[in-house]
């Protein structure tokens, strides 16, 4: 072991630095205590010597005797504290003047120490006056004394006084380190080297204690070493014994492991199978979806086609000089053609939804004004079965929301619809409440409640599944596809809302729609917000100025359908069977407005608009697609083509008119 790392050389280190930083105190207390000791002798020597001298100086002083002042003076030098000595009259004449010759003075050591302590002289002066008239004033006496002599002494023996306190503190630790060597140190380094040996498995005995050390602390520690050893052979013996149980059990545990790693094995291959067997399936099915939906977008361009001139052709009719049974015959059937495209409609919608392509607008809206217009839209089929309609909305409710109305539209006309359908007395109320959320967020409650026959409890499920009703009576007795809800439900899922319906059979049902929108307006300051719809008036016709149109269209049927309710409304119509001859028209001839069919042979609409827009003199006229495509992305197509609308087929003269009527 390293000399500097032994105990007893930490102990004697700290030792002795506090042994001598105390010596270092107490010394330097005591050279203090005997300088100033000093410094009072050197003054009460110089006093003593003018205590003496002051009766023979105030005579001689007195008598003015220069001979004995001389003596005086002589006398008083021949003390080596003495470096001069003078008797002045008080007008300054020296009767006596002495002074050590200079090769007298001792020669001392450390000058400039000596000046700092003491100073190397000191001047002390005696005023001189007869014992009888203390008050005149005879002269002064005045002594030099020279401090060095004094000064050295006190030098010498602070000196030594450090100097012995010194060497006994290194005696000190010399002894105590000896000591501490002997009696700790040692001890403890066999203690060191028999752990060392019994680590190395040199030994198994326990350690011997020397007998001078049989009840101290070495000895109990060598003691609780031997316990101790004592201890770890016993616990190295029951470890030993546990290794060996632990080597059976871990044997037949890693056995039962591996079998059921292949239990396990075997069930994840399973599993993967049925996983993927799982994938598989869900892929199909999506493939399906996406499959049906393509046919029936195909199944309804087909239909619609077809339906534009059934339905054109039945309104064109209608509108003729007819018989009383002539025209309701064929208002019959223009009704159930138009059931028949609202069945298409769901039926397309509900695909898309079901196959991923439906995607929601957000854009902004007044969510106020669009229930007032389904309210205003739906209370005239209320109103014709003598059943108000109410409308309520919270006047909390932000005047301007982020969604897509068109949807909400559907969604709360389909409620409506059949609250109506299903209502035969009492009343039916729509009410919104809005409570705001974070982040500009507003989640919307829409409650449709009715007094109508209601639903059973084990029927609530299941009229949210396609071609579903109630019950067959319900079938027999209002008849319907059954996909309004389902399609509501479908709509209101991609829009991440939920719908839920309470109802008591025969009390009437309430559905309830809860969606989350952005709001971006502040709230409405209007206190509340109700409308009851209950009186209507015929608006089914508005006359404009007459206008020139040309109809693209590829269809002879649909060319006369679209032909007939355009003079109906008073325009002036050319036609083009394609889109080579809607630009030749073009070319030849102005027009107001273009009602352009999308797929055409020769040149489609699209190719046709985009060179139409190409060209300075039609670059301005209003395009309106006729298609019998209804999927958004078609709509896009349109769009992203340079057209300005959109009419799908099959299309009524109202809508025609509308749509006439925003652009001219």
């Amino acid at each position: 072991m390293n000399f500097r790392d032994r105990l007893s050389y930490k102990q004697v280190r700290y030792t002795v630095t506090v042994a001598f930083i105390l010596g270092l105190v107490f010394g330097s207390l005591e050279v203090t205590h005997d300088y100033l000791t000093q410094d009072n002798s050197i003054d009460a020597s110089i006093q003593a010597y003018l205590d003496v001298s002051m009766a023979p100086a105030s005579r001689i002083a007195y008598n003015l005797d220069e001979e004995l002042a001389s003596e005086l003076v002589s006398g008083l030098t021949e003390s080596p504290l003495i470096l001069q000595a003078t008797i002045a009259t008080p007008e300054q004449y020296l009767l006596g003047d002495a002074t050590r010759p200079v090769d007298t003075v001792e020669q001392v050591d450390d000058s400039q120490l000596v000046e700092y302590l003491f100073g190397t002289t000191r001047v002390y002066q005696q005023r001189l006056s007869v014992p009888y008239d203390r008050e005149e004033d005879l002269g002064n006496l005045t002594i030099v004394a020279d401090t060095r002599a004094s000064a050295q002494a006190f030098i010498d023996r602070s000196v030594l006084t450090l100097t012995f306190g010194i060497a006994r503190t290194l005696l000190l630790a010399l002894a105590l380190h000896f000591m501490l060597y002997i009696m700790l140190t040692k001890p403890l380094q066999r203690l060191t080297q028999h752990v060392q040996r019994v680590r190395a498995g040199s030994t198994r005995q326990p350690m011997s204690i020397p007998r001078s050390h049989q009840h101290d602390e070495i000895g109990q520690l060598s003691q609780s070493f031997n316990d101790f050893q004592e201890d770890i052979k016993q616990q190295l013996y029951r470890r030993s014994l546990a290794e060996s149980e632990l080597r059976v059990h871990t044997q037949e545990l890693e056995n039962r492991i591996a079998e059921r790693t292949q239990e396990l094995q075997k069930n994840n291959d399973a599993l993967f199978k049925a996983n993927k067997a799982l994938d598989n399936a869900r892929q199909a099915a999506l493939q399906s979806a996406r499959i049906r939906g393509d046919q029936l977008s195909s199944l309804s361009h087909e239909i619609r086609t077809p339906l534009n001139g059934i339905l054109g052709m039945l309104e064109l009719a209608i509108n003729d000089e007819l018989s009383p049974d002539q025209h309701s015959r064929l208002e019959l059937a223009h009704q159930s053609g138009a059931r028949l495209v609202k069945l298409l409609n769901n039926m397309l919608d509900l695909a898309r939804l079901e196959s991923g392509k439906t995607v929601v607008d957000q854009v902004p809206f007044n969510l106020k004004k669009v229930l007032e217009e389904s309210v205003m839209v739906m209370g005239q089929k209320a109103h014709m079965k003598g059943i108000p309609l109410t409308c309520q909305v919270d006047p909390a409710l932000p005047a301007t929301l982020m969604g897509d109305p068109i949807r909400i539209t559907q969604v709360v006309n389909n409620l409506l619809g059949n609250a109506i359908k299903f209502t035969h007395s009492g009343m039916i109320s729509l009410s919104l409440v809005s409570e705001s959320l974070e982040d500009n967020k507003e989640r919307i409650a829409i409650h449709v409640r009715d007094t109508g026959i209601g639903i059973s409890k084990d029927a609530q499920q299941a009229i949210f599944s396609p071609f579903t009703q109630a019950n067959n009576d319900i079938y027999q007795h209002y008849g319907g596809s059954g996909m309004g809800l389902a399609l509501t439900k479908e709509i209101i899922k991609v829009m991440n809302g939920t719908i839920e319906v309470k109802s008591l059979e025969g009390s009437g049902s309430t559905f309830t729609v809860q969606l989350t929108l952005g709001a971006i307006v502040a709230k409405t300051s209007d206190t509340s917000t109700t409308s009851v719809v209950q009186n209507f008036e015929p608006t089914e016709q508005l006359f404009y100025q007459k206008k020139k149109i040309l109809v693209v269209e590829d269809n002879a049927i649909n060319r006369l359908v679209t032909e007939g309710m355009l003079e109906q409304l008073g325009h002036e119509v050319t036609l083009a069977h394609n889109g080579e001859d809607c630009i030749s028209a073009c070319i030849s001839d102005t027009f107001d407005l273009i009602l352009m069919d999308c797929n055409m042979p020769v040149m489609d609409g699209y190719t046709a608009t985009q060179q139409l827009r190409e060209r300075s003199e039609t670059r301005d006229i209003p395009i309106v697609a006729l298609t019998a495509n209804a999927l958004n992305e078609h709509q896009e197509q349109c769009k992203q083509a340079g057209m300005d609308d959109y009419l799908s087929k099959p299309f009524n003269k109202k809508a025609l008119s509308k749509v006439i009527s925003d652009w001219l």
